[in-house]
């Protein structure tokens, strides 16, 4: 399920911000959970079965919007010398398919009416549950935070990252096997937390890979190089096509697309959605 959450700075003044704010915005995302929750997702997540040194902690969010609200104009943001400054309320959406964790993050945020990012107050302005499509068929969805495909290889004994483009080859099957490891540490993590698992059936053979994930606008402008703490990432924006399983099309709604999801990569809605403003 996804939340959409917006939120504006108590003094209606700019709400300023270093540009690299993933950590900033995570750890936003943590302080609104259960001290429990947060401890068991910071520090543990959850193990996948089939290799137990993975460990997912099964959410993800968005980059900042401008937030369009009635009767006011929607607010813009600007980048320059390192920082990005928003002018007007922002939207956030956070997903996750762990009921404790959006009942929790939502009922924080609704209790308290105000929030913290960074040094800077906030105050929630709205709260809303995103309705989910129907599963059944293929489906058009817009990347609301960049989405990151990456193997670690050795090479003379050196590792290094190496970072796949979308229209690279390896790009859709990398997806599916993460979406499959999602899935089955998700049932795990459900058990654990007393959840209803939902059903496990069909998948994404091999001949089928690479029309399952298919990037429709995805161009050099999307790709994005991002600083979170002293790593340095890259993924992409854009518009995909997903043909996927209902169980998968589930996960990459609710968990993200790729990797790195918790730290605020893959976030993705259906393009019905409201979100053409562009992210910070």
């Amino acid at each position: 399920m996804q939340l959409s959450v917006v939120l504006e700075t108590c003094d209606g003044q700019t709400l300023d911000l270093p540009r690299h704010y993933n950590a900033l915005l995570q750890g936003f995302v943590y302080r609104q959970l259960d001290r429990w929750l947060a401890t068991r997702l910071h520090d543990r997540g959850f193990a996948d079965p089939h290799n137990m040194t993975r460990r997912l902690k099964l959410f993800t969010f968005s980059r900042l919007l401008p937030a369009a609200l009635p009767g006011r104009k929607p607010g813009r943001w600007m980048g320059r010398d390192g920082r990005i400054r928003f002018s007007g309320p922002v939207r956030l959406v956070v997903a996750s398919p762990l009921a404790a964790f959006l009942h929790a993050f939502a009922g924080h945020l609704l209790a308290r009416g105000r929030a913290r990012l960074g040094t800077t107050r906030l105050r929630v302005v709205d709260v809303a549950v995103a309705v989910p499509p129907p599963l059944g068929k293929p489906l058009v969805v817009e990347a609301l935070s960049p989405i990151t495909v990456y193997r670690t290889l050795t090479a003379a004994g050196r590792r290094r990252t190496r970072y796949y483009t979308p229209e690279e080859p390896e790009f859709a099957p990398l997806v599916l096997a993460n979406l499959r490891r999602k899935l089955r540490t998700f049932q795990v993590a459900a058990l654990a937390l007393g959840e209803e698992v939902g059903e496990d059936a069909g998948d994404v053979g091999p001949a089928e890979a690479a029309t399952a994930v298919q990037p429709l606008r995805v161009g050099a402008r999307d790709r994005k190089v991002l600083r979170y703490r002293d790593t340095v990432i890259e993924g992409w924006m854009g518009r995909y096509r997903l043909d996927l399983p209902a169980p998968l099309m589930r996960m990459a709604l609710d968990a993200g697309l790729g990797a790195k999801n918790s730290q605020g990569f893959g976030c993705i809605v259906p393009i019905a959605a409201p979100a053409r403003e562009e992210a910070a």
